[in-house]
């Protein structure tokens, strides 16, 4: 199942130039209430969702993710508050590196540069996962020949 995404949602997030990693208010009309908004790059929502949403608009740059989607995996209801807004409220910006918004996969300080800015995991279960992610991703990136090898010679799928 494929849920499309608005490439432009308003002010803050244009589908061309962006404004990546902004956060803003919106409505939404599958919403009860205003919840938090993410500018992103069209490649990253299929990245992070693994195919399940895709933004609407392919030839942009740039679309909004919701917070009920992002968080919850959630397309309509009511807006949980960990995700409810106001107008009042204006827009966040965590000035994270664009690269933060369309992960590599191979790049393993991606989970302390840009996951755990924008989510603070210290001395939390999501920590120690975040830990764990990222000595994975070493011993992965180290070994990567080796696996590499292991599946083209179909000894690993």
């Amino acid at each position: 199942m494929v849920i499309l995404f608005p490439s432009v949602f308003g002010r803050t997030c244009s589908a061309y130039t962006g404004s990546h990693g902004e956060m803003d208010c919106k409505q939404l009309s599958t919403f009860n209430i205003s919840q938090w908004t993410t500018c992103v790059r069209v490649e990253y929502v299929p990245i992070v969702t693994m195919g399940k949403y895709v933004c609407d608009n392919t030839t942009a740059n740039y679309c909004n993710y919701h917070c009920m989607s992002e968080d919850h995996d959630i397309l309509e209801s009511t807006v949980y508050d960990d995700c409810s807004c106001s107008s009042s409220d204006g827009n966040i910006n965590y000035n994270l590196p664009t690269q933060c918004y369309t992960p590599s996969g191979t790049e393993c300080s991606w989970y302390n540069d840009c996951f755990h800015r924008k989510f603070d995991c210290n001395d939390t279960h999501i920590g120690d996962a975040l830990e764990f992610a990222t000595t994975f991703c070493n011993v992965y990136s180290k070994n990567f020949d080796f696996f590499q090898t292991m599946v083209n010679n179909g000894l690993m799928k």
